[in-house]
């Protein structure tokens, strides 16, 4: 997934650290609320439920803000959590 990040450099280094710190503190807040981890189909289809949810909320409201916000936290723990 770092490979993809754009090169270290002139303006990068914000970049690189922004995201390395994000990425921690996203892993640790999963972490901390001690979610059961569960197989790649449960997160697909989650993810799918999250989707439909949010394309069914009107645009411009809380609604949609909170499913978009759902739909992010599908995202990344399909991304962090790891079994073990």
């Amino acid at each position: 997934m770092l490979d993809s990040l754009p090169r270290a450099g002139k303006g990068n280094d914000h970049f690189l650290f922004s995201f390395i710190m994000l990425h921690q503190l996203v892993r640790h807040w999963h972490r901390l609320l001690r979610m059961p981890v569960h197989p790649p189909s449960w997160y697909r289809a989650r993810l799918h439920g999250e989707l439909h949810e949010r394309s069914a909320a009107r645009r411009g409201t809380l609604h949609h803000l909170s499913e978009t916000a759902d739909v992010l936290y599908a995202l990344t723990r399909a991304a962090l959590d790891r079994p073990g």
